[in-house]
């Protein structure tokens, strides 16, 4: 047996290592909030490239029940049943580890007031009786102001100056900008609200408001029963960004709209950095084929 001497210095060793695994910890937790990652040449975290949505899990948690009714109220839509009836497989554990995006409530579910649902399920019925009961994605006017998933499409395009982060959306010809100065709101609504932006530590937060009556957040069959739902113009939208790592941005969505949701609600998924991924133009104009097509489809079938 080894004498009492020599376990000494293995004993100073030991501790001597946790001390170096402790302080290693308490530095992590000092820097909570804060990145390694690159930065701008003023500072603050560099967002600028293209990133894309390849998150697979739906935006709520699977409802077959819901699903099957809204597949029946969008018959009329490009693979509408076939697209909600597709997302069933997405909670295969091969594909996905999550059964929802949403991540408030704990439900998984949008908390919808009855009546916003009865003013979507209006329009989605009668979907072809006139071009305005299509969505505004369906119109080419807007896919949404946000970052959610949808089937096709996920790629956008951020660059920073030190007064401004500008969106770029593949979908649709989106383009945000957001200011950084602090500069007051005006009076004026719009399609995709206007948005404030400010760095709380390496976090960029993004206040958005003074949307337009009947702004939509979704209008992609995979975002279920959010598609195509009309917003009042109380909505107030929260977005957070942290750049986690060189190719990874976390991004949280918070969604305030008292006259359409029973309580507030959150998101949260990540966002990849891709360079190699082009963003083409995607050439959605009002008029085209689609629209005259959908209604002239409905009108024939009505005939037969």
């Amino acid at each position: 047996m080894p004498s009492r001497r020599t376990w000494l210095p293995s004993i100073r060793v030991g501790v001597v290592f946790l001390s170096g695994v402790l302080a290693s910890i308490l530095a992590t937790v000092s820097l909570e909030g804060q990145t390694s990652t690159r930065r701008t040449a003023w500072g603050a975290p560099d967002l600028q490239g293209t990133w894309v949505i390849v998150e697979n899990a739906p935006l709520e948690r699977h409802d077959p029940e819901d699903s099957a009714r809204l597949a029946a109220l969008t018959r009329w839509f490009p693979g509408g049943p076939t697209g909600f009836g597709g997302l069933a497989g997405v909670n295969e554990p091969s594909r996905v580890n999550r059964t929802a995006l949403v991540i408030d409530p704990p439900t998984g579910r949008i908390p919808m007031r009855p009546s916003a649902m009865a003013k979507r399920d209006d329009k989605l019925t009668r979907l072809t009786d006139s071009y305005e009961h299509h969505t505004l994605w369906e119109r080419c006017i807007t896919r949404g102001p946000v970052l959610l998933p949808s089937l096709y499409n996920n790629g956008y395009q951020i660059l920073q100056t030190p007064e401004h982060v500008a969106f770029v959306h593949e979908m649709i010809h989106e383009f945000r900008l957001v200011p950084l100065d602090g500069r007051t709101r005006s009076a004026t609504d719009r399609w995709l609200g206007e948005p404030r932006g400010r760095w709380d530590g390496d976090t960029l937060v993004i206040e958005t408001a003074n949307y337009r009556e009947g702004t939509i957040l979704a209008s992609s069959i995979q975002s279920l029963s959010l598609r195509g739902l009309p917003h009042s113009s109380a909505l107030r939208t929260v977005e957070r960004l942290i750049l986690r790592d060189e190719n990874t941005l976390d991004y949280e969505l918070l969604v305030d709209d008292p006259q359409t949701y029973t309580s507030k609600w959150k998101v949260a998924f990540s966002v990849k950095r891709q360079e190699q991924y082009k963003i083409y133009e995607y050439a959605c104009h009002e008029g085209n084929y689609g629209l005259p097509n959908s209604l002239s489809g409905a009108r024939a079938e009505e005939r037969r």
